[in-house]
């Protein structure tokens, strides 16, 4: 469960999530936060801080618990998430993803661990009732929310944006008979 929001920072926990973000994304890291009791078992995020020239310090615990629940002992802030380019699809190979009612960090989590491994070009959610990129959810994400851009839309005008580009749209409910 994340604690504390920062309008500026996305924080990333976990220890595969934190290696993801700082092997691919180390230009967005402001910072990386690991629990002092545990820099002997997290040597190797040192090692890849100082190799990608990112600062790093040890906190106590309590620092790291106060950001996020689940942290492992490392926390990654970054400035920056991925971003939809509508000018890198192809209607002929593109993949998108729309998710309505996602609102537990888990379930969105364990949906971009796996659009990232089914190399989904984006994933969009509502502007409301849905769970953004929280600290759990990129944990969850074991790397993806580095790969796979999660963009906020009104529904209707982005799936009507879509279908003007060519794409066919199918739709799934667990309440639907066909």
């Amino acid at each position: 469960m994340s604690k504390k929001k920062s309008s500026n920072l996305r924080w990333v926990i976990g220890i595969h999530s934190a290696e993801e973000a700082l092997k691919e994304r180390s230009d967005w890291v402001q910072e990386v936060l690991i629990q002092e009791d545990k820099d002997r078992e997290l040597g190797f995020i040192q090692k890849l801080c100082e190799q990608r020239s990112v600062k790093f310090k040890t906190v106590g615990r309590k620092t790291l618990n106060n950001l996020a629940d689940g942290h492992q002992g490392l926390a990654v802030a970054m400035n920056q998430r991925p971003l939809w380019d509508d000018s890198a699809i192809d209607k002929e190979k593109s993949l998108v993803v729309f998710l309505d009612g996602i609102t537990d960090p888990h379930n969105l989590g364990a949906i971009l661990r796996t659009s990232w491994l089914l190399q989904v070009d984006g994933i969009f959610i509502p502007k409301d009732r849905r769970v953004d990129l929280t600290p759990v959810v990129c944990k969850v994400a074991s790397g993806g929310a580095e790969h796979v851009p999660v963009n906020s839309v009104h529904f209707g005008s982005q799936l009507s944006w879509f279908k003007e580009q060519g794409f066919w749209i199918y739709g799934l409910s667990e309440k639907g008979s066909q």
